[in-house]
């Protein structure tokens, strides 16, 4: 022993350097997980469901897993449950497929009472970096739960979610009592007007230029309902307009928008369904200038 203790110690002087992480294509990553989604298809099809975490934005990934199981001919809903309007909506009475953004957002009796159906299958992403202090051992891996855990890194910027991020939380959560007609923010209506398609930018447009008029009337009023394009005469202007032929296009149309809170709805009495734009007059002026440049 003591021979080893006097003698020094020695290492190899071919140490590779810590890898930074701009050095790792985050589109290399999502190639790589890409090549598993029949693997984890096959472990839903068991009877488990997944969670996936790691650093990184985890939403176009399960996106793409949410398009690749609905091409099997699968039902399949996707959730951001990071958005402060999100509610569980009613499950179908079939067998379908929940990709839901953000879990750690939703309540252990919420979680239960999805996990309780075996018609449903469930894959979902954790962000915060406290989640596992709201479980327990037993809650973790019980049978109410069946989870399969995948490491999921992709490095990707969370900007979509932090859209919706509370700045004056300290977990940058948002807040629960926002409701749906809450005002959102420039940044967060531009990241959702990139992802939808050119028809529902149409739409966006088409609402937003009859808000405008509304708010540049010498007797507007601050109340938004009164500024809102009853759905009768909205389905109309987008027919004239060649945006949607039916009410089933225009809804379509319209459930992103509801899903993200860019549109907000109220039912008058008598009147029925009107819908606006809860962004404020500065913002929406600024957007629907450059979509009507890239049309």
């Amino acid at each position: 022993m003591d021979y080893f203790n006097s003698r020094p110690t020695q290492t190899s002087s071919n140490v590779f350097p810590p890898i930074n992480v701009a050095e790792i294509p985050p589109s290399s990553l999502r190639l790589s997980w890409h090549a598993l989604f029949p693997r984890m298809l096959t472990q839903l099809h068991h009877g488990f469901n997944l969670l996936v975490y790691g650093a990184g934005s985890k939403r176009a990934v399960l996106n793409a897993l949410a398009v690749y199981i609905n091409a099997l001919h699968h039902t399949v809903l996707v959730l951001n449950a990071f958005h402060p309007a999100f509610t569980l909506p009613d499950i179908p009475q079939s067998d379908v497929y929940l990709v839901i953004h953000n879990i750690d957002a939703l309540k252990k009796a919420q979680l239960a009472l999805l996990t309780a159906s075996p018609r449903v299958h469930i894959v979902a992403s954790v962000d915060n970096i406290a989640f596992p202090h709201k479980w327990s051992l037993s809650d973790m891996f019980s049978r109410t739960y069946p989870w399969l855990y995948h490491d999921l890194t992709t490095f990707d910027s969370y900007h979509f979610e932090l859209a919706y991020a509370d700045r004056t939380s300290l977990t940058g959560a948002p807040s629960k009592s926002r409701s749906a007609s809450t005002l959102v923010t420039e940044v967060a209506a531009r990241h959702i007007l990139v992802s939808v398609t050119q028809k529902a930018k149409n739409l966006f447009v088409l609402l937003a230029t009859h808000q405008l008029q509304l708010m540049q009337h010498p007797d507007a009023t601050n109340d938004p309902e009164q500024l809102a394009f009853d759905y009768n005469s909205l389905f109309l202007a987008a027919r004239d307009n060649f945006v949607a032929s039916n009410d089933t296009a225009l809804r379509a149309l319209m459930s992103e928008f509801r899903d993200h809170g860019l549109i907000a709805s109220v039912n008058h009495t008598g009147a029925g369904e009107a819908v606006w734009i809860p962004l404020r007059k500065e913002a929406l002026e600024k957007i629907v200038h450059d979509l009507k440049k890239t049309t």
